[in-house]
């Protein structure tokens, strides 16, 4: 099925609205006056300067209100006058009717119809930042097109109960297998949170080679602290106080933070014992394929193997990438033995597809059979060679090239500099990577981004250009 999310708009009501009106002179209101669950709030608040009090709070929701007021008078001068007299300047029902020579009947009702305005003035406005703050963060996903996801349901729903729920389980493990789709999980998940604004911010931490905070391809805490101070733009601190910053700014920004592909049992138990400091209310996600210590005490979710259906139904859907539709029948038919062989590994099964792309599935299920694979990544290995061994000479250097690829991937520029191809080989050989699910790409159709999976890269590494030896 396809993972859609809508922004959920968490609607104010005109009784919340009449109640912080009435509430503007009392600077030590209770919070249900403030208008707190609004994000418009919210941000003015973030920007406030220095400590804030009960009275600081006041101010800004009055402020947020009177400038919703100055809009309403564009609209209907009387109700917001009403308004303005009635709750700014504390004036009686009866002292209004008779400054603006109304009844008090007619000022009581237009009252009402001015909030009801007012009302609707701040929810555009709320709207409006809204969808800027889902924009933003969605644009911080490591995946940014639709992705379909078969199966796995009650994976997806297990994860976002425990990531969107409050006081429990700050950090989430999703391990399995390498290819079972760890990475498409945490980002489905992700937009479930960005579309119910559970979080302030969010940010996107990718573990390689070429990770800052992975020294001599160990863990780094120091590192890791400075790298997440970068990538909140947090300025002014040192390397004693770093650590106490970021935990500072977390505590007060609450943000999801999803720390992709660690790959080793002994990174993965040094960053949980690192961020356990600083998960609370921030909250954490990683993906590996290890599994953390029994007693590290944080949620993990295995992710299974897809079911034979679920199988097919990727399989079917592979194929309209490879523009071969005509080869889904004969998938089907071959059901059972692709199943056998390749099991419910999607990144397998993709690439089981982008194989047939040039070579008939015949002879690919042939090859298949005669190898006796000892475990997955061995099958893994050879589906890689194979689709190593069909490549254009183009295709394989860009491949290559990606190697010394940053976490946030290149562009199509970068791309053309790297490989030193010109633009129409360029675009044939993404094309073709693209196609057997060896390169993916994330953006928009102006602004893409190209990546390769971790195991594309190791495969690089280690077999292609044996790395870090050439």
């Amino acid at each position: 099925y396809m993972v859609q999310y809508k922004i959920i708009d968490k609607k104010i009501s005109t009784k919340e609205v009449h109640r912080a009106l009435r509430s503007w002179h009392n600077l030590s209101g209770s919070k249900n006056s403030m208008l707190e669950n609004m994000m418009i709030v919210q941000q003015m608040r973030n920007e406030f300067q220095g400590d804030q009090n009960v009275a600081d709070h006041r101010k800004i929701t009055n402020q947020i209100l009177k400038e919703g007021i100055e809009i309403l008078r564009e609209r209907d001068n009387e109700c917001a006058e009403i308004l303005l007299r009635r709750f700014i300047n504390d004036m009686t029902i009866v002292a209004v009717s008779i400054k603006l020579d109304l009844s008090q009947d007619q000022v009581n009702r237009r009252q009402r119809e001015g909030i009801e305005l007012l009302t609707e003035i701040l929810l555009s406005k709320e709207s409006k930042i809204r969808e800027q703050r889902a924009e933003y963060q969605y644009s911080r996903l490591d995946i940014k097109v639709s992705e379909e996801i078969f199966g796995n349901k009650k994976v997806l729903e297990q994860v976002s109960e425990k990531l969107l729920s409050f006081g429990e389980s700050e950090i989430l493990v999703i391990t399995g297998i390498g290819g079972i789709g760890k990475t498409t999980i945490a980002n489905a998940v992700a937009k479930e949170a960005i579309a119910n604004f559970r979080f302030n911010g969010l940010l996107w931490i990718r573990a390689d080679a070429n990770s800052s905070w992975m020294k001599n391809d160990e863990f780094s805490e120091k590192m890791f602290f400075q790298h997440l101070a970068n990538r909140l733009g947090i300025k002014n601190n040192t390397q004693e106080n770093i650590s106490f910053v970021v935990r500072e700014h977390l505590a007060k920004y609450p943000h999801l933070l999803i720390v992709d592909n660690i790959s080793t049992e002994d990174d993965l138990d040094s960053l949980i014992k690192t961020i356990k400091g600083i998960a609370n209310p921030s909250k954490f996600i990683i993906t590996s394929r290890r599994k953390p210590r029994p007693d590290s005490d944080v949620f993990v979710m295995v992710v299974p193997e897809l079911s034979k259906e679920n199988a097919r139904e990727l399989l079917i859907s592979q194929t309209k990438k490879i523009e071969h539709k005509e080869i889904a029948e004969e998938l089907v038919e071959n059901l059972d033995e692709i199943y056998s062989i390749v099991g419910g590994i999607p990144l397998a099964l993709k690439l089981f597809v982008g194989l047939l792309d040039i070579l008939p599935l015949s002879i690919v299920l042939k090859e298949m059979r005669e190898v006796n694979f000892s475990d997955v990544d061995s099958m893994y290995k050879h589906i890689y060679w194979r689709s190593w061994n069909v490549l254009s000479k183009s295709a394989k250097d860009i491949l290559i090239g990606m190697i010394q690829s940053s976490e946030l991937g290149v562009t199509f520029d970068n791309i053309l500099a790297f490989s030193q191809k010109d633009r129409k080989r360029c675009i044939s050989a993404l094309n073709e990577l693209t196609v057997r699910s060896l390169m993916d790409w994330q953006g928009d159709i102006e602004n893409r981004r190209y990546g390769i999976h971790q195991l594309t890269m190791t495969f690089l590494q280690m077999d292609i250009v044996e790395w870090p030896l050439k």
